[in-house]
């Protein structure tokens, strides 16, 4: 299996690892931007990778924009699958949840999205999957649409206590006011050994949260720029109200998660290129 996973605990090990590895990567830059050098039409590139959902090799389409006359990418947000439609962090994350957690075909997941292919995907392998969107404050925790969406608020959960044996939230906690109860909330209904493996801005070089944005007084207070990032409901974009840096992995701890790490995953094999992919893994003591 030809992926790196790399475990990491602190700013420190952080720079361990990008002293390390830093030629390796510089290499490996190199290597994509070669691959990349000719795309057609339609996006499609020659490079190939074997993507795990779909279970073969395949040929990627990356994602682009021009800019001023320049074509930039989102290596994050491309590389995606033709056969499955999922992007470089899509495909990553069902395999990752292969990696991390101790799963069955009845495992019990709760995924923070539910009108993307992500969570079409996982569902369609894991068939008890339950999944989510913010609908707004005319919806109560549990509540259903027409449509058959599932409205939750991270802050206050209607699951019961020890719901879940896993739980995955992919670039919501940025979003949330309260990122603390929110993960409180996560805790509360992850069964004894479960796990929680999330994404958000992360600023690997900084040991505290950056705080962009706060409510006071039910008035939102920007501290910096606002900055608003892509939803699949909202055409305009949600606030973030932060990013994260390391200290959140003991915030993780000091809620009662047994251990927290940071995984960084890079692979060529399975086409997880450019940087490497952040994810951040909190266990849960088992019984």
């Amino acid at each position: 299996m030809s992926i790196r996973l790399n475990r990491l605990r602190s700013l420190d090990e952080f720079h361990d690892y990008c002293d390390r590895y830093a030629p390796q990567m510089e290499a490996h830059f190199a290597r994509v931007n070669d691959a990349l050098a000719w795309v057609d039409d339609q996006n499609q590139t020659r490079f190939k990778a074997f993507s795990y959902p779909a279970g073969r090799k395949v040929q990627m389409i990356v994602n682009r924009q021009q800019v001023e006359g320049r074509w930039i990418r989102n290596d994050r947000e491309s590389f995606v699958c033709p056969k499955t439609g999922l992007n470089n962090r899509m495909r990553a994350s069902i395999h990752l949840m292969d990696l991390v957690a101790d799963l069955y075909p009845d495992s019990r997941i709760y995924l923070t999205e539910q009108v993307t292919s992500l969570f079409r995907a996982v569902q369609r392998q894991y068939p008890s999957c339950v999944g989510s969107e913010y609908l707004g404050e005319n919806f109560s925790p549990g509540m259903v649409n027409a449509e058959g969406v599932r409205h939750e608020d991270l802050e206050r959960l209607s699951f019961a206590d020890q719901s879940f044996d896993l739980v995955m939230s992919f670039d919501v906690l940025e979003h949330v006011v309260d990122a603390h109860r929110s993960m409180q909330e996560v805790f509360r209904c992850l069964d004894d050994g479960g796990t929680f493996m999330w994404t958000a801005p992360f600023d690997s070089g900084k040991k505290q949260n950056t705080v962009r944005a706060v409510v006071q007084d039910d008035e939102i207070v920007h501290l910096m720029p606002p900055e608003y990032h892509g939803d699949p409901l909202k055409p305009d974009g949600v606030l973030c109200f932060r990013y994260f840096g390391w200290d959140v992995l003991d915030q993780l701890r000091e809620i009662g998660f047994q251990d927290a790490y940071v995984l960084l995953v890079h692979s060529e094999m399975y086409g997880y290129v450019g940087h490497p992919l952040s994810f951040v893994v909190a266990k849960k003591a088992g019984l």
